[in-house]
């Protein structure tokens, strides 16, 4: 849902009603907006002296929402030469965002040595990054700025791990049976996901762990209900016998819940991560 900014014309009707002493529901009401709008519009933009004035309002949130902002720390001199002696110092910006806040709260703590008076001012470890992160790679090298992490920019918020949560009543390959460990009686299988360059194709490998055979399956596509529809078809073509259990990874691909009661999930067991599987053997990854 795209969010619509206040008009000037709604801004002077915020105002025109908190002259008239209107509560902040009831301006909210008469435009037709939520009532956080309206105060947050109020808390963000009025002024001391003269309250809420729709002419200073509006100037004031075009020059919020302007591109490219100052950042807190480089538009202050005081607080950008500590930053940066601090920086040099080799500490991280969240301990020199802590001890910013320690020094303004008790101005008898003693400063650190080669660091400048702050003078009170702080700032959050989020802004001190930003600060960071504005600044050439070139730049940081000159200032002698080097970060315990040796990053210049930002990490991606992805770690190429799955968000997903678990899978719902999946059985831990620890609570496996002997006889599906061992390899003793056939009808248990292992399964796992062939993802195509690109993610144009996928297919599903299905390995009987007592005899070695082998099922190939073509999907659709890589989500879990294909996947999972997929297996389900292929298992009902099988004898009854050989329908004990399947073994499968926890992978964002696979997070197919329960299938039915002959197709017990099962997924992999942190302890035995480093362990290779049948489809492992038979599948090997490329180096």
């Amino acid at each position: 849902m795209v969010r619509r900014r206040l008009t000037f014309t709604e801004r002077m009707e915020i105002s025109t009603g908190s002259k008239a002493g209107w509560g902040v529901r009831k301006v909210a009401s008469h435009l037709g907006r939520c009532p956080s709008v309206v105060s947050r519009e109020l808390r963000r933009n009025s002024t001391r002296t003269r309250g809420y004035q729709a002419v200073t309002a509006d100037v004031k949130a075009q020059r919020q929402r302007s591109r490219p902002q100052v950042r807190k720390v480089a538009k202050d001199p005081v607080l950008e030469a500590r930053v940066n002696a601090d920086l040099a110092a080799s500490w991280t910006p969240n301990e020199i965002a802590g001890r910013l806040r320690l020094e303004a709260a008790d101005p008898t703590v003693e400063r650190m040595a080669n660091s400048p008076d702050a003078q009170g001012r702080t700032a959050s470890g989020e802004a001190i990054y930003q600060y960071i992160y504005a600044i050439p790679r070139g730049e940081l090298a000159k200032r002698g700025i080097f970060l315990q992490s040796k990053r210049t920019k930002r990490r991606p918020r992805s770690t190429g791990r799955s968000r997903g949560g678990p899978i719902v009543g999946m059985v831990p390959l620890a609570e496996r049976g002997e006889d599906a460990a061992q390899r003793r009686v056939p009808g248990h299988w292992e399964g796992d996901l062939i993802i195509g360059k690109n993610g144009t194709s996928c297919a599903a490998t299905l390995v009987e762990r007592m005899s070695g055979f082998t099922g190939l399956l073509a999907l659709p596509s890589k989500h879990a209900k294909a996947t999972a529809d997929a297996v389900i078809d292929y298992f009902n073509e099988l004898p009854e016998m050989m329908q004990a259990s399947l073994a499968w990874d926890q992978g964002r691909p696979r997070t197919c819940r329960s299938t039915s009661r002959t197709h017990t999930r099962r997924g992999s067991d942190p302890r035995t991560r480093t362990r290779t599987g049948s489809t492992g053997s038979t599948f090997p990854r490329a180096p």
